[in-house]
């Protein structure tokens, strides 16, 4: 959530000094990717004992949660930092690697999705 206190303090320096319409758009993702991933963060947090997963999918659910949090707002931050968006593997570099870190995190929120149904069935939800 701090990163998002940070792009929000971007986002609103992009507004007041007329950084132009695609700079005040990144900025707004950073700042709505850090609020958004760090609830989500949050909430997954405060349900975790219900679940109580082996150890071994409990290993991929904090990896892949991590990695989704943080490669979205980190991803956002660099894309805003850079200018380049990622949504497709052309370009310069900069480009490129927005589109692998944002790739990452999504890749990570379906492992994480998949682990976390598997936790529940294993702990009995239908």
């Amino acid at each position: 959530i701090f990163l998002s206190f940070v792009g929000g303090g971007l986002f609103g320096a992009a507004i007041v000094e007329g950084w132009g319409e695609r700079a005040v758009a990144a900025w707004k993702l950073v700042h709505l990717e850090g609020l958004l991933n760090g609830m989500l963060l949050m909430i997954v947090g405060a349900t975790y004992p219900l679940i109580d997963p082996p150890a071994r999918l409990e290993r991929v659910l904090r990896f892949s949660l991590v990695l989704m949090g943080y490669g979205n707002v980190l991803g956002a931050f660099f894309a805003a930092l850079t200018g380049q968006r990622g949504l497709a593997p052309t370009g310069p570099l900069t480009n490129i690697l927005v589109l692998a870190v944002f790739s990452a995190a999504v890749l990570a929120a379906l492992v994480w999705l998949v682990a976390y149904v598997r936790a529940l069935r294993a702990h009995g939800a239908p």
